[in-house]
């Protein structure tokens, strides 16, 4: 067997949870510009969720100006396949086992219908999920999943794929739980895709197209350091949140200093 056919076996098809976010955008981008794998990106559609179209706007504006800027990423990455939530089966295992899992530590709601889904079409995965080292599940994964393969992809430990997390992560895989948020910016800057990343999405709560400055995802940029993803009222929003939050803690613990 030649090099190039050596290249061709060992190239794959990664299957990325797509949201159109800072992490999971990074790991895409990653994906094509460091790697020579394929991307297969999946989006879940939350018909409720009220920063749907900024996500898929996000995605649409990241997948054009990767493939304008490398034409062989038409062939690498493929059109997103987009899951409708609610057709996801119900699965009452998988449900029971995420509220026994909620007792050792966060984890989202989002992972129930992750694992439905993986559960109702096993060929899917497996998926790659984008938890960060930043991100409140990693003190929880960290310890039960191990390395596997190339790029520092983390899988689930033999000794928990029949245990509660094995019904929800045994088909996931793991590809950025050594990475800071900031480490992705400097990985991307390097290797030339920052201005793209920097399309990507993150407020829960978006009002017209800026940024609310005042969801949890908001507040995490800010606290990883890039405020300038804000607008200036989403920064006078944050502020304001900030100080508001201030005074109820300080009539709560302290209020001879509330004002």
């Amino acid at each position: 067997m030649d090099v190039s056919e050596v290249s061709q076996a060992q190239r794959r098809e990664r299957r990325v949870l797509w949201t159109g976010g800072w992490d999971s955008s990074f790991r895409v981008l990653q994906l094509l510009f460091d790697t020579d794998h394929v991307v297969a990106p999946v989006y879940f559609v939350n018909p409720q969720r009220r920063s749907l179209l900024h996500e898929v706007r996000a995605m649409d504006t990241i997948s054009a100006r990767a493939r304008r800027r490398r034409p062989d990423f038409e062939a690498r990455l493929l059109p997103t396949q987009y899951i409708e939530m609610e057709r996801v089966p119900v699965d009452p295992d998988v449900t029971a086992a995420l509220q026994r899992c909620k007792a050792r530590g966060f984890i989202g709601p989002q992972y129930d219908y992750l694992a439905r889904y993986l559960r109702w079409v096993p060929e899917a995965g497996p998926l790659e999920l984008c938890i960060e080292r930043d991100s409140r599940p990693h003190v929880l994964m960290k310890s039960v999943l191990v390395p596997a393969g190339e790029h520092q992809v983390y899988q689930l430990r033999a000794d928990q794929r029949e245990q509660d997390l094995g019904v929800l992560f045994r088909d996931m895989e793991f590809p950025l739980l050594e990475y800071s948020k900031q480490a992705m910016r400097e990985q991307a800057e390097r290797s030339g895709y920052l201005d793209i990343l920097d399309k990507s999405w993150f407020c829960q709560y978006p009002i017209g197209a800026s940024p609310c400055g005042r969801c949890s995802p908001c507040e995490q940029v800010v606290k990883a350091g890039f405020t300038h993803r804000l607008s200036r009222r989403a920064r006078l929003r944050y502020q304001l949140s900030l100080q508001r939050r201030l005074r109820e803690w300080r009539r709560e613990h302290d209020p001879a200093s509330a004002s």
